[in-house]
């Protein structure tokens, strides 16, 4: 909650989820706020679904200039916290860039489709120039509880309901 002025947070503040591994780091070395950080970890844009009972944060992290740029899952019993991110140690795992085919995905929403089974991820990526970014709608499938996104990438593509990994 914020107070009249919309800058001052009001209230019990509370920490969800803290950056955690090197993917996630936006820049190293950088000078900012007088001080100089060691690694400037990102990680921004959260989404919130409920889904097998549980709740799924899926955010995005680092930098989207660089490789590891992407989009993980954190988990929860409380929609408030604390998330948890098992399956994004090494990697965003959800979705992350593929050189040459997909620059900065990120700051997505899932949503339900229309047959009720099949999940989607709308994100955001970068065309090949750099110069503006276009949105892109894959859908997703459950592998042991985590979300996997499907033949990620830009451009028309025909998917069959409901979605399956085979």
């Amino acid at each position: 909650e914020l107070a009249d002025d919309m800058i001052t947070p009001v209230g019990e503040q509370k920490t969800v989820m803290r950056a955690f591994a090197d993917w996630q780091i936006y820049e190293r070395d950088r000078d900012l706020y007088d001080k100089k950080w060691d690694a400037w970890h990102t990680v921004e844009g959260p989404a919130v679904i409920f889904q097998d009972g549980k709740y799924r944060m899926f955010y995005s992290g680092g930098n989207w200039q660089t490789p590891g740029y992407g989009v993980g899952c954190a988990v929860s019993d409380t929609v408030t916290g604390t998330y948890v991110d098992s399956d994004s140690k090494d990697k965003a795992s959800v979705i992350h860039t593929i050189p040459g085919e997909l620059i900065g995905p990120g700051h997505n929403s899932v949503i339900l489709g229309p047959d009720g089974k099949t999940w989607f991820n709308v994100y955001h990526s970068w065309n090949a120039e750099r110069t503006k970014r276009q949105m892109c709608m894959d859908p997703i499938v459950w592998k042991d509880g985590a979300p996997v996104t499907l033949n990620p990438g830009r451009g028309k593509k025909t998917v069959t309901l409901p979605a399956t990994a085979e």
